[in-house]
């Protein structure tokens, strides 16, 4: 982005998503990794204390759904096809390691906040295909990209030189891997509950040992040399509240670190608060530090929405939670309340896999096919995303059909869409994208009545 000039006596550091560099522990696993594994169980109290009149289980109840999910998957892991990322019906396990590593992308894959805990009471009570398609997306095997946009050799490259490592850097293969051992050896009982010391160890999301095999360096240069202080400058450290990889415990470090620094925590965002900055607030903050040393005001980060949760999964529309009845010219049935929100959680899906899939074109949880595109020539917050979906469905025995828009920064959301299957017509969908506990508006006839109901709005990250 193009920041104003700075004063040239002035020097000033930001940090956006804190750098792992310098808060990685140099003891097995503890300072960073137990964090970690305490913020994903507090990130996903808070999402659903946010998400209010449509989490499916109490905030209280989230570490108790975890554990019931894990003690399940250890005794008998789930299993069946799902829709990978590629959309593709693959066959998918659900097992300690599978479930840490797509939880754990929740910070960059939003729809994770936003399915998950659903997903886990359906599972629970023997609906398991949302949960199968949860963990197959972000278990699904692809390349890096291109190097421009991301260099796995470069990432490779600093984690194994600047951070400390879990044996000592100089020592032979085998001798790297009995000290690895002693380390997980070493870890207090229950460190990263609800998850056991060795899933946590050997889980690939983690990959601890990913530098095991790196040779040993030439020329010792660590980020931090021993006894260093960190120097007095002006200092902004941003950090979205949902992150889980830099997440709150690590940028309070960095902050306690840095003596002449500010520290601002975005709500409901996750991972690199530039990346989901739709409200044009975490950049407004960032560039009147740069300009004058100082953050004004961060009132903006109240008005931030929250990951609206799915309320409940339903294999079959008689199964899905009904729409409200928005006016007295509405004469729906309690079926077409029920088909109507179908409609909406069936966009609210697409809306999801935007950053749960590599492409623009996807299938639905029950099959359909779907795109969405937008025009990345606009700026960010300026960009409207155009939805197309082809017999999509949510549902086993519903099929959406239609298309429209919805900006990605502030504005109104339209999209029209005809139903078939458990129900038969046409609705209007329409919400205000970024508006805290938005409601959409849903117009039309189902079933050859006039329907005019509302839903929680479909939310985008």
């Amino acid at each position: 982005m193009n920041l104003p000039r700075l004063p040239s006596r002035d020097l000033i550091t930001i940090a956006l998503s804190v750098p792992l560099t310098v808060v990685r522990c140099t003891t097995a696993c503890k300072s960073h990794d137990a964090t970690s594994a305490g913020s994903l169980l507090t990130n996903f109290r808070a999402v659903c204390q946010r998400s209010a009149g449509t989490y499916p289980v109490a905030p209280s109840q989230m570490t108790s759904l975890l554990d019931q999910l894990l003690e399940k998957v250890r005794a008998h892991p789930i299993t069946g096809t799902a829709p990978d990322a590629n959309g593709r019906e693959s066959q998918v396990t659900v097992n300690p390691n599978t479930l840490f590593t797509a939880v754990f992308e929740a910070d960059t894959v939003p729809a994770i906040y936003r399915e998950f805990p659903a997903a886990a009471v359906a599972a629970l009570n023997g609906f398991t295909r949302p949960l199968l398609r949860l963990v197959g997306e972000e278990n699904t095997a692809g390349g890096a990209g291109a190097y421009v946009g991301f260099s796995e050799g470069a990432y490779l490259a600093y984690s194994c030189n600047d951070y400390p490592q879990l044996w000592n850097v100089q020592a032979p293969f085998a001798q790297r891997q009995k000290q690895f051992a002693a380390a997980e050896a070493a870890l207090t009982p229950g460190a990263f509950a609800p998850w056991t010391n060795a899933e946590w160890a050997h889980a690939e999301f983690n990959a601890f040992d990913y530098c095991i095999k790196w040779p040993a360096p030439t020329v010792a240069q660590p980020p931090i040399p021993p006894g260093a202080t960190y120097p007095n400058t002006p200092t902004l450290i941003v950090n979205g509240r949902l992150d889980l990889r830099t997440d709150v415990p690590q940028a309070e470090q960095v902050h306690s670190q840095f003596p002449n620094s500010t520290m601002v925590v975005i709500p409901n965002i996750g991972h690199v608060t530039a990346i989901s900055d739709a409200d044009a607030c975490s950049a407004a903050i960032v560039r009147r530090f740069v300009a004058t040393l100082a953050t004004g005001s961060t009132a903006c980060t109240a008005q931030i929405p929250e990951h609206r949760l799915v309320a409940q999964y339903a294999e079959t529309t008689a199964d899905a939670v009904p729409a409200a009845v928005a006016s007295s010219h509405d004469r729906s049935t309690v079926a077409d309340r029920r088909a109507a929100t179908v409609a909406v959680e069936t966009v609210a899906d697409v809306i999801d896999r935007w950053y749960a899939i590599p492409g623009y074109t996807g299938v639905g949880l029950f099959g359909g096919k779907f795109t969405m595109t937008t025009n990345y020539t606009l700026p960010f917050v300026t960009r409207d995303f155009k939805l197309d979906l082809t017999h999509e469905r949510w549902t086993s025995d519903l099929s959406v059909t239609g298309s429209g828009k919805v900006p990605r920064g502030a504005g109104e959301a339209r999209v029209t869409v005809s139903v078939t299957g458990a129900a038969k017509g046409t609705v209007k969908l329409v919400w205000q994208s970024r508006q805290p506990h938005a409601t959409a508006h849903i117009t039309g006839t189902i079933d050859g009545r006039h329907v005019d109901l509302t839903a929680p709005a479909p939310s985008f990250w």
